[in-house]
């Protein structure tokens, strides 16, 4: 398994822990990545241009990792189009104002390779046990880089950040280690594998009786929980009565009490809110999200939600750990992703 070098003390010391990520390593694709997408001029550097897609944010979000690891192992710099481009200028966009000399390409054009090859033999890296780096598996080494890279974009501008910091004045003295638990519902049934077979969400207690029992097998007794929610009518449920929701006594609940999520429900989905309204939601969102990002020790979430899968990413990057199965040292998903739908991501 690809870990630190020796003199790199690893996050954490327990024997199921799968692999370490090494701050070598990070320190490498960042001044890389910065490099490539901050180029000193136009006549120097080639482009990368990815169509931005309909969906969700956290999709999005995800889906730039992939073109940003494709970036790094073709020295291209990535671009995002729009969806509405003029015909008559289809390759213009802010990020390329005052380039006239521009070598671009698509997806089709570029064939990823390299960066491992460059990460072992600046030793980076090295298989923890001895053994050729060669030798880890494909998912874990994209899930070293879809790690380091969430880690390096979640670079919050000023208005979220400051409402990141009026969100953790609410709970000055909080108790660690922390633990995030994501729940999403409201219109995630064509994503969920739960609601395909049983027409119906998986009852939120299952989520806190999973914290609750993960005291056994990962030695921790949770003071606090972070929840989030795009039910605010469930969420307020959690807030009231943690017990009632599998959560032991006593337990410390922390959450967005400045936003009201009601319209995502009032509107049947994060896609049919309002501009107007849907513009606070997502930076109130991306806020909450930086704050779990940060405090967070354990994830519980599923991975089939693009959400999970970020804090899953954020907390490899922080903890500098590997973990592809559905539970180890980063987290505990309630489900399992499957099917095309998931292909090229790093799920076992």
């Amino acid at each position: 398994m690809p870990c630190a070098r020796k003199d790199k003390k690893p996050f954490a010391d327990r024997s199921d822990l799968h692999s370490t990520l090494p701050t070598d390593a990070e320190a490498y694709i960042e001044k890389r990545l910065d490099a490539i997408q901050h180029p000193k001029a136009c006549s120097q550097n080639k482009w990368l241009v990815v169509d931005s897609d309909v969906s969700g944010l956290m999709w999005n979000f995800n889906a730039a990792i992939r073109a940003l690891v494709v970036g790094l192992q073709t020295n291209r710099t990535v671009v995002f189009q729009g969806l509405e481009v003029d015909p008559k200028k289809p390759w213009r966009t802010a990020a390329w104002d005052g380039c006239s000399d521009k070598t671009i390409s698509t997806w089709e054009d570029v064939a990823p390779a390299g960066l491992w090859e460059d990460l072992v033999a600046t030793g980076a890296v090295y298989m923890e046990g001895g053994g050729d780096p060669y030798t880890s598996t494909s998912v874990q080494r994209v899930f070293m880089l879809f790690s380091v890279i969430a880690k390096w974009m979640t670079k919050p501008v000023p208005r979220i950040k400051s409402i990141a910091e009026t969100i953790m004045a609410q709970y000055p003295d909080v108790e660690s280690p922390i633990v995030s638990l994501h729940i999403r519902r409201v219109d995630k049934m064509t994503e969920d594998p739960y609601w395909e077979e049983h027409r119906q969400y998986r009852d939120p207690s299952e989520y806190g009786r999973t914290i609750t029992e993960l005291k056994k097998s990962r030695g921790y007794l949770w003071p606090t929980v972070f929840v989030e929610c795009d039910s605010e009518e469930l969420l307020q449920r959690i807030v009231r009565d943690p017990a009632a929701f599998g959560l032991r006594k006593g337990v410390r609940i922390m959450y967005n009490s400045l936003l009201n999520r009601s319209a995502i429900e009032e509107y049947h989905g994060h896609d049919q809110v309002p501009p107007e309204i849907k513009a606070e939601l997502q930076e109130h969102f991306v806020a909450t999200l930086y704050v779990m990002a940060q405090v967070s020790d354990y994830v519980v979430a599923t991975l089939t939600s693009h959400v999970g899968r970020y804090l899953w990413e954020y907390m490899g990057a922080k903890k500098r750990l590997e973990q592809v199965g559905v539970e180890g040292e980063l987290g505990f998903s309630l489900d399992q992703p499957t099917g095309p739908f998931y292909h090229g991501h790093w799920y076992p």
